[in-house]
């Protein structure tokens, strides 16, 4: 049935292309280039999604390996370590500001 209804739906724009081109009596010259302009169009988008979709696959490759790299596991556990450090030194100066303050 899907396929009956693709059948209909291109007859029916090819009808309605005709009447279009008929009623504009336009050269077949123009009529050509029409249909290869849009023949061409077509192809494009078709390019462009599977240029779009390759281009996401190394994307996400590439995020793969970077979880996997050890230098970068690495240099994150070490940005983390210095953050909690920091952290924590800064609590501890913060606490005994408090604490002089309040003496």
């Amino acid at each position: 049935a899907g396929a009956d209804l693709g059948a209909l739906v291109q007859w029916a724009a090819m009808k309605v292309e005709q009447a279009i081109f008929t009623e504009m009596m336009l050269p077949q010259t123009t009529i050509d280039a029409i249909r290869n302009f849009a023949s061409n169009a077509k192809q494009e988008v078709s390019d462009l999604k599977t240029n779009a979709a390759d281009m996401a696959a190394v994307a996400r490759d590439s995020v793969r390996q970077a979880i996997q790299d050890p230098d970068i596991v690495g240099m994150t556990k070490m940005i983390a370590s210095a953050e909690t450090t920091t952290t924590a030194q800064a609590t501890a100066a913060a606490t005994a500001a408090v604490s002089g303050a309040a003496m």
